[in-house]
């Protein structure tokens, strides 16, 4: 963390003011991708009860968007007023199941404890065995995020005030209420094809997201932890520029539709980073050595 906060300062050095303006919420851009998304998931839900195949498209694009605007709200960026950002996290929250004050407390010590053996997210603290490790991405790529949804109350709670637990039980007890109201109104088969089929897909996309974040990386470099995806703008746009994750870990304060404007900034500046030109480009380099169990970093860059 310390190691980061020196970096922060080394590029931000000379453009303070331009970092600083990017810091800057936009309400107007915050709304607009609000009402894109959320239009989407009503069209999404609309064609999908009408047997059309775009409806499902439509909801796992809309739902995947929830879960990225979701993780806006933890690093309070999804509004300035707090009681707004944490309002709509939670909403969001109920439409993936989670509890936004739960996966706040587990998503930011992933930030705070990048890199060292107090980082949830880095298998290598939990075993030295390649064989394990890749045993855990392929569980994690398969069904992580089915496994963290039912576990991150149970790990949030660890390191929860009273004041959090009380907040988290009662986003459970929301969540709870809503999916009960559906199920009463829907029948399984329709509730599945409305939301639950969109909702497992949208998770495997978030295993796929995660480990290509931090996956065959070097967590103990800051500069090499988190990789930089540069996409294609279409898949930036689905994805609320999350694919520039290094650019995230350095200033998660800044808004997500500031990112590129970030990324453009200070990338000249690093001296080295881990990026790929498409999530395809690193899936496939991460497949031909899981072959061989090779643990070595995908796409570092070094810069002179």
């Amino acid at each position: 963390m310390e190691e980061t906060l020196v970096l922060r300062r080394v590029l931000s050095e000379g453009i303070e003011e331009q970092v600083a303006r990017l810091r800057e919420q936009s309400l107007g851009k915050r709304f607009l991708e609000l009402g894109v998304f959320g239009t989407l998931w009503g069209l999404g839900l609309w064609l999908s009860a009408s047997g059309h195949f775009w409806g499902i498209v439509f909801t796992v694009a809309a739902l995947n968007a929830f879960v990225l605007l979701l993780h806006e709200g933890m690093h309070n960026t999804l509004f300035v007023n707090r009681w707004a950002n944490d309002l709509l996290s939670a909403v969001l929250g109920s439409t993936v199941g989670i509890s936004f004050t739960a996966y706040k407390i587990m998503h930011l010590r992933h930030h705070d404890f990048l890199g060292d053996e107090r980082d949830p997210d880095d298998y290598h603290n939990y075993t030295a065995s390649p064989r394990l490790v890749w045993f855990l991405h392929g569980a994690r790529v398969l069904c992580g995020s089915l496994m963290y949804l039912f576990l991150i109350p149970f790990y949030a709670s660890r390191y929860a005030t009273s004041q959090e637990k009380a907040r988290m039980m009662g986003e459970y007890a929301f969540i709870i209420s809503v999916y009960a109201a559906l199920l009463s109104r829907l029948e399984g088969a329709q509730f599945f094809a409305l939301h639950g089929a969109p909702l497992l897909l949208v998770g495997w996309l978030v295993n796929l997201r995660g480990f290509t974040q931090h996956g065959l990386a070097v967590a103990e470099d800051p500069l090499l932890a988190s990789r930089s995806v540069h996409a294609h703008p279409v898949v930036a746009f689905l994805l609320l520029n999350e694919n520039f994750h290094l650019e995230h870990h350095l200033f998660p304060e800044i808004p997500s539709y500031n990112l590129l404007k970030l990324h453009k900034l200070i990338w000249p500046r690093l001296p080295r980073a881990v990026k790929n030109d498409s999530y395809s480009e690193f899936l496939l380099a991460s497949l031909k050595q899981a072959t061989h169990l090779d643990e070595s970093p995908i796409g570092i860059v070094e810069k002179s």
